[in-house]
């Protein structure tokens, strides 16, 4: 793909939640991926709230367009995007602090947008594949600490946060 055609596919991206970001931040407040950010201390999650809003979007989108190629096509980019993180936690794992491994992981994210992570489901973004991390968080198949369950669970335990 040419630099004109990428930069011509990043400008029609239609990216939601910019402008709501406040309530999308009250709506996320008491998900599991929110406790998985914050229980690897990682505090700024705004951000991280527009991603899951913009995959849910996305997902939602490309199911009810096409159920079964939708389904299939979401599902192969959700284990990509899975695989891409498998990686990551191998090299950036740390106890206590998940900064490291989600900034790895965005970026490598962000790298194989167009190539490896390039779908033919046109509604999902970059921002909707970095949210595809979140909703796999939400499903506690993936965090940002070495055993991040038992962390999320401790983490949990002491805020008195209800398992979604």
């Amino acid at each position: 793909m040419s630099i004109e055609a990428s930069n011509k596919r990043v400008y029609e991206e239609i990216l939601y939640g910019e402008d709501e970001i406040e309530e999308i931040s009250e709506m996320y407040n008491d998900t599991i991926f929110i406790s998985m950010l914050k229980s690897a201390r990682i505090d700024e999650v705004d951000d991280f709230k527009v991603d899951f809003y913009n995959a849910e979007i996305a997902r939602h989108e490309s199911l009810s367009k096409d159920d079964i190629n939708g389904k299939k096509q979401y599902d192969n980019l959700r284990k990509k995007i899975h695989s891409i993180w498998k990686t990551q936690y191998r090299l950036y794992k740390q106890p206590n602090d998940g900064n490291c491994l989600i900034n790895q992981t965005y970026l490598r994210i962000e790298d194989l947008d167009s190539s490896t992570l390039g779908s033919p489901i046109s509604g999902f973004n970059l921002l909707a594949k970095k949210g595809i991390l979140h909703q796999l968080a939400d499903d506690k198949e993936l965090g940002w600490v070495d055993n991040f369950i038992a962390v999320l669970e401790k983490y949990m335990e002491g805020n008195d946060v209800g398992d979604n």
